[in-house]
This record gives C-alpha cells, structure tokens and sequence, in this order.
C-alpha cells in the first residue's frame, strides 16, 4: 500500500526472500539500515480466518464460496489500510523518532486446508517490518506499536 492505494505485485522464490530481509525484492539493494541482531523481526503475521464452517459451506456452494472469498477481500483491504494508517515507523538512537508511513509492503498466502488437512480457507498476512516513511526513507517498524495494534 502506497499512500493509500493497493499495488498488486507477484514475487519468485528468491525475489520473496530478498523481501523478508528487507530489501528491495527487484534489486536487493538494502531499504535503510541493515539489523543484522538475531532477534530482529523480519516480518509480522496476521491471519484473516473464520470458522471452518464457512470453508465447509463454500465447498458445497459456489455462491458462498465467491461471497466468502470476497469477504476475505474486504477483510484484507480493511487491515492493510488501518496498518499503514495507524502504525509508524521509529527511527534514531532507541527509536525515539517516529516517523508516519507513505508505503508498507503485504505478502497475502493463501491457504485452502488446515494443518490436518481438513478444509479451512484462511489466509496469512505477512506484513514486511521495512517500511517507508513520508519522508521517503526506509526504515523498521515500530514493532511495539504493531504488536500492539494487532
């Protein structure tokens, strides 16, 4: 989501893993400082996920299944933008400066079965900790805010 607007893009395999560590997947140049601690988080996951009988309902009817699909639509477009509308990126010793968001960057997985493989339509959101501020620069997430937010 940039300012606003949603950009819709594919990602390879290995465009999907410059991403995760922060870079930009096209050229794998870095966005803004490089954390190289361990314990940095690379990426926060939301789940849009109901109860597995509405996944049992669209199996045996084509009309709730599009009905559920863009119900996962809408739930998706709504939380992308409350993220980029309420979270912030935090910049400077100990993240004391924070920073509004221009652009974040979601990778949606969708997913037809449970871990038992048995029908639950759910999908991840996997929202990628490098962010970009108003003024352009990239930088980290404020991590507390997000965790809290979610």
């Amino acid at each position: 989501m940039v300012s606003g607007a949603v950009a819709r893009d594919e990602l390879t395999t290995a465009a999907l893993r410059r991403w995760i560590q922060g870079e930009d997947p096209a050229t794998g140049l870095p966005r803004g400082n490089v954390l190289t601690s361990e314990s940095t988080d690379l990426l926060l996951d939301g789940t849009i996920n109901f109860p597995k009988s509405y996944s049992i309902a669209a199996l045996v009817n084509p009309t709730l299944a599009t009905e559920f699909e863009a119900l996962q639509d809408r739930m998706r477009d709504q939380t992308v933008t409350l993220w980029q509308r309420e979270l912030n990126a935090r910049r400077g010793h100990g993240g004391k400066i924070r920073e509004e968001l221009a652009r974040i960057e979601v990778v949606e997985l969708q997913h037809r079965r449970s871990r038992a493989l048995d029908p639950h339509i759910h999908r991840h959101l996997w929202l990628n900790m490098k962010v970009q501020g108003t003024d352009g620069k990239w930088s980290s997430l404020d991590s507390r805010v997000a965790m809290k937010f979610h």
